[in-house]
């Protein structure tokens, strides 16, 4: 399904507190230079101690003329800031004011625009990179860092508002498929493999400030009610820590309103060619309580429809998709410099089946004697405070409880003895906690300094599924304690040049638990590399503003995941035997050691901009969760290096069109592979294409009644690319998909319109579904067939 409710125009908003609370007539001192007129209202909102809020397309073309210097009132000061653009700032509560139209004005910039050259929304008016953790524009971020709107996630990224989004939108991100819930998500040609198992994830996640996963899979969250997307490459282990090698994904909720009542609420029906009818429904409530706190509800639930048939058992659409959860955040305020978010999560995916056909069967069907269905359900708890002093200074606090369960289950007639499936059980449970202090200066200068601590509880259980129920194979379970000191600092030099460095001192702690066959537990302290050390995660970075417009870049960052305590291939399992030995054995950590060198080009004011980087790194004892008939284990299959070149362009001949264009050529190879996965032959790393490509087209129109009408388009090209390495090495990919959304908002109610794989393409998306059956070469699992959804959404 696809998220509804988002208004087209992303909210540019400026949230800042300092000292306590201005009255309307307090005086503050304001010192605001030349700059773009969103960067403005950023530093006004900082320097007054107020909450400034807009969504007019005016913001993302006015500069700031003349500096605003002195003291005034907060009123004062905006009102020099806006003169001449036709805006106004209303106070629509103690500390908020929102910039809106004056009433009975008209546009000031002769001559008035024409219908067809309506001004963009405010995507990229000053875009500021939160996962930074210091607030850094993306001008002067060097780095290779992707931002997404509400606008782009709203229609025309595909039939499903979660990950499965970010993947049709970012050609860098790709995924595994083997279902809701169960993907691994790789970022930049840093992929282990296509399973789920003990490994720690390479791609960070956050909601907001919150850590989402640390060796769980991607949890799949429904992306309703978002405010922006960001992703930054990796690796990423001097912010982030471990399990960063390949990046961090931060999605941002919209945040609670205070003195402001208002409200969505989305249906929409979906048709899958050769499949069924699904639908979806959300609502969103924000709800102020008084004039310090504000409450922000979601609610969601979806049914996406089976389109494969199974001849077998004679059922059609067996792989239906079922998705309930709901959000909720309620922020205090209790003096304008502190503020507190408490915010919970819940989300469930059932899958009823599987996902993959048979390659020798009529098209979309296979033949299995069972169901192979998995599910995900999803917890998360939190706390988030922060203070913003007058200097500029924001200090953070956050903490967090998350667990994720999955299941997964497999055919497995004649592989186990009276078992007619396997089950693989995961389930992972993490306390985190972040404390740091940050700051970011116009001229460029800033620094982070922080510490964090987290316990990771994480059992992975194999069973077998029988006419008379099942029986625990063999399991493993793995508590990781990871504390860390963390800073970064980024000094201007002059002549353009800034200079970032920064260092992260981890200590790693392990305890292994051992579940041997019929459930019995075996506790043991896990002796793994670097536990019990400190290890040191530095970076480095040099940007060059060789003009307005031009900005070159150079990095270097390492990564670490850490290392832990696997099940062994090479104990054969069998239910009726309880001898004493556990089975185990003992992962290293990797690393990864990245070089980075990139070209800027244009603003995001600028009619053009473009971006390339050119991108090495070496990855050193690669982990990677691999799947046979002994169960799910993982093993360090050897070293590899990625080459990476990215290339994306966005071009608006007129403000009312906007071309996209994006290429990445990855060459990612396993050069020194470990004994067991040694062929005659160099081998790629799994699910990363030589060749991505993604083209996009985004036309709006302003109606004569005020109606709004946005038509996109979009072509993505998936590359050739591999399951896995040694046995796993099967073909997958090449294919493109042709995507395509409507979207018509008049006054509270937006109607869209999404068509999903446009021309019904029958790609090869995964080469596996049943990783117990992989031997047969006959497994792959489709595209999606076309799928169209109808939406509606009427906010208040």
């Amino acid at each position: 399904m696809h998220a509804v409710g988002v208004t087209i125009p992303m909210i540019l908003s400026a949230t800042a507190t300092a000292g306590h609370g201005p009255a309307s007539g307090d005086m503050r001192r304001f010192d605001v230079g030349v700059m773009p007129l969103s960067r403005a209202l950023v530093t006004v909102g900082l320097q007054g101690g107020v909450s400034v809020a807009g969504t007019d397309p005016i913001l993302a073309q006015c500069h700031l003329r003349a500096s605003i210097r002195g003291r005034m009132t907060v009123g004062q000061a905006l009102s020099r800031l806006l003169a001449g653009t036709g805006l106004v700032a209303v106070r629509t509560a103690p500390y908020v004011y929102r910039i809106e139209r004056a009433r009975h004005t008209v546009d000031p910039a002769p001559p008035p625009p024409r219908r067809d050259a309506l001004p963009p929304p405010v995507v990229g008016a000053e875009i500021v990179v939160m996962a930074s953790k210091r607030g850094v524009p993306i001008e002067d971020y060097p780095g290779s860092a992707h931002m997404l709107a509400a606008d782009d996630l709203t229609i025309g990224s595909g039939a499903h508002p979660d990950t499965r989004a970010l993947t049709n939108l970012l050609p860098v991100l790709t995924t595994t498929s083997l279902g809701p819930g169960r993907e691994k998500l790789f970022v930049r040609g840093i992929a282990d493999s296509s399973f789920v198992g003990g490994s720690q994830a390479t791609v960070g996640q956050y909601l907001g400030e919150i850590q989402l996963n640390y060796s769980a899979p991607d949890p799949n969250l429904a992306l309703y009610d978002i405010a922006s997307v960001e992703l930054l490459e990796g690796p990423q282990g001097t912010l982030y820590g471990t399990g960063a090698l390949g990046g961090v994904i931060r999605v941002t909720p919209n945040p609670p309103e205070l003195g402001r009542w208002s409200g969505t609420v989305g249906l929409g029906a979906t048709g899958i060619a050769h499949g069924g009818i699904g639908g979806d429904a959300m609502a969103v409530l924000n709800a102020p309580l008084g004039d310090r706190a504000a409450l922000r509800i979601l609610g969601y639930g979806s049914r996406t429809p089976g389109y494969i048939d199974d001849t077998l058992r004679g059922r059609r659409g067996v792989n239906r998709s079922d998705v309930g959860g709901g959000r909720a955040t309620l922020r205090l305020r209790p003096s304008d410099a502190w503020t507190i978010d408490i915010g919970g999560v819940y989300q469930r995916i059932d899958n009823r089946d599987a996902q993959y056909v048979d390659a020798t069967a009529p098209p979309l069907t296979r033949a299995v004697p069972v169901a192979e269905p998995s599910s995900n359900d999803f917890r998360m708890g939190s706390v988030t405070v922060q203070h913003r002093s007058a200097g500029g200074q924001t200090l953070t606090a956050a903490l967090s409880l998350v667990r994720n369960d999955v299941m997964a289950r497999y055919d497995a007639a004649g592989l186990v003895r009276e078992a007619t499936a396997l089950e693989t059980a995961s389930s992972s449970q993490v306390v985190t906690g972040e404390l740091r202090l940050a700051r970011h200066r116009d001229s460029g200068n800033g620094f982070v300094l922080g510490s964090y601590a987290t316990v990771s509880d994480d059992r992975l259980i194999h069973s077998t599924v029988g006419r008379d129920g099942g029986t625990v194979l063999r399991g493993i379970g793995n508590r990781v304690v990871d504390v860390a000191l963390f800073g970064e600092a980024t000094l201007a030099l002059g002549h353009g040049l800034a200079a970032t460095m920064g260092l992260r001192a981890t200590y790693l702690d392990f305890f292994g638990t051992t579940i041997l066959p019929g459930g019995r537990e075996q506790g043991l302290a896990v002796e793994v590399p670097n536990g019990g050390d400190v290890t040191f995660l530095p970076s480095a970075a040099l940007r060059w503003d060789w003009k307005p417009g031009l900005t070159g870049y150079l990095r270097y960052q390492r990564g670490l995941r850490v290392g832990g305590y696997g099940l062994d291939t090479e104990v054969s399992f069998d239910p009726e035997d309880s001898a004493s030995d556990d089975g185990s054995v003992v992962f290293r950590p990797d690393t990864l050691d990245t070089f980075e060198a990139g070209l800027r080009f244009g603003s995001p004011a600028s009619a053009l901009q473009a971006r390339t980087a050119l991108s090495f790194a070496n990855w050193r004892s690669i982990q990677a969760d691999l799947y046979g008939p002994t169960g799910p284990h993982t093993a360090n299959i050897g070293d590899g290096q990625i080459w990476s070149l990215e290339t994306t362009a966005h071009w608006r001949p007129t403000r009312a069109v906007r071309l996209t264009g994006a290429l990445v050529l990855t060459r990612s190879v396993l050069t020194d592979p470990a004994p067991p996965f040694v062929r005659a032959r160099q081998q790629a790393l799994p699910n990363t294409p030589a060749v991505s490509l993604r083209v996009a087209l985004d036309r709006r129109w302003s109606l004569a009644n005020g109606d709004d009408l946005v038509l996109r388009g979009s072509v993505r090209y998936a590359g050739r690319s591999w399951v896995g390495v040694g046995p796993l090495h099967l073909p997958q990919g090449d294919y493109a998909q042709a995507d395509m959304g409507l979207a018509w908002t008049h006054r509270p109610v937006t109607l869209t319109l999404d068509v999903s794989n446009l021309f019904d393409v029958a790609g090869n998306r995964f080469a596996l579904g049943n990783p117990l059956a992989y031997a047969r070469r006959t497994q792959w699992t489709p595209l999606q067939p076309r799928t169209v959804r109808i939406g509606a959404a009427w906010s208040f």
